[in-house]
């Protein structure tokens, strides 16, 4: 139970702009909540049908870590999304990628 009485000690690097804990752990220093609508005029790559669409997220800091939307099937060249998504920052100075 003392383990629920311990005070949390966050530190700040400036020189890594990296959130960590006491123990040196990264920790996030904020949540990025993105709200995909919709795209327009989006390239359709198939000749018979509408396309499979999704978005695709990442943060530059950490490419391979991606977050996604839905497959919208038939979606076309302007697919409706109305998706919530949320990605965990820990690094202050992170830029949003979309592909």
């Amino acid at each position: 139970m003392d383990s629920f009485n311990q005070a949390r000690v966050f530190r700040y690097n400036p020189s890594s702009n990296t959130m960590t804990d006491g123990d040196g752990d990264p920790e996030e220093s904020g949540i990025l909540e993105i709200y995909v609508h919709h795209a327009r005029n989006i390239h359709n790559i198939c000749i018979y049908d509408n396309q499979d669409v999704y978005a695709k997220f990442s943060l530059t800091y950490n490419p391979d870590e991606t977050h996604s939307t839905r497959i919208i099937n038939g979606g076309g060249k302007n697919p409706e999304f109305n998706e919530k998504l949320v990605i965990k920052v820990t690094q202050l100075d992170a830029v949003l990628k979309l592909q």
